[in-house]
């Protein structure tokens, strides 16, 4: 999991029905965010508008927020890291934008290079790599942050203030 936020209110019991509203509003906030963060990537295709979701639970005398992001690789765009290849990956040379394992031409590798070539005119089609760094792209612990602080006024806004604490 990404990260967890927690909110705790001190007279749960006559507050819990506005604790929980806020918390949702809270939550889509922070979903609604994420999602548009993910957006700003690009080129995820079918994974594009829902990997990045959030639910709520109930702990004693409050609510812990999850926000995941599905599938799991998808992580690396948050952290950042190394793809290494098994032996190379190979990178498709633009405009060409389609997987290896997808291309439905024939291909050939000439002996002790790191190039794919289309077999008809032997134009290059793939560079093949040993590992590549990927940045980070997503900022999704800096949106929760963002959205746990406003919790708080948004509690307040709906109730009239008092009863909660920042953890």
């Amino acid at each position: 999991m990404p990260f967890q936020i927690e909110v705790r209110a001190e007279n749960f019991e006559t507050s819990g029905a506005l604790v929980r509203y806020a918390v949702v509003q809270t939550s889509r906030a922070i979903r609604d965010r994420g999602r548009q963060d993910v957006a700003t990537v690009g080129s995820l295709g079918t994974y594009g508008k829902v990997t990045f979701n959030t639910r709520f639970k109930r702990v004693p005398n409050g609510y812990v927020i999850d926000g995941y992001l599905r599938p799991s690789f998808l992580k690396v765009l948050e952290t950042g890291g190394t793809s290494v290849g098994k032996p190379l990956l190979w990178i498709p040379i633009p405009p060409l934008k389609i997987k290896v394992r997808k291309y439905s031409g024939e291909l050939i590798r000439p002996r002790g290079s790191r190039v794919l070539l289309r077999a008809g005119d032997k134009r290059p089609m793939y560079v093949g790599v040993s590992s590549i760094t990927n940045r980070q792209r997503l900022h999704l612990r800096q949106i929760a942050y963002d959205e746990a602080s406003k919790f708080v006024d948004r509690y307040g806004a709906i109730s009239g203030g008092g009863g909660l604490t920042r953890l």
